[in-house]
């Protein structure tokens, strides 16, 4: 489980999947994570500074003959300002 990431980016991708990037606010790292066919529910918590915690599956992404590693999402929870705090306490 990745744990309070903020999304920085969503792009729509052909199918109605979803490609978001996400940014760990401590570390300041970000990932690609993959949506393949999100619920309505998913689609509407991944949106552009919004906190979430994301269960996924860690994969390396092959394309462009590069290789990176990629978040495939199996499910995705918004958190609210208040887990926010308890999170840091």
């Amino acid at each position: 489980c990745f744990q309070n990431l903020l999304i920085k980016d969503v792009i729509s991708l052909k199918g109605g999947h979803l490609k978001l990037s996400v940014m760990d606010p401590q570390s300041l790292k970000t990932a690609e994570a993959l949506c393949f066919s999100p619920s309505a529910d998913w689609a509407s918590v991944a949106k552009i500074q919004q906190h979430v915690d994301l269960l996924a599956e860690v994969q390396w992404n092959y394309f462009g003959g590069y290789r990176r590693i990629q978040l495939l999402v199996k499910d995705i929870k918004s958190i609210s300002s208040a887990e926010m705090t308890e999170g840091t306490s």
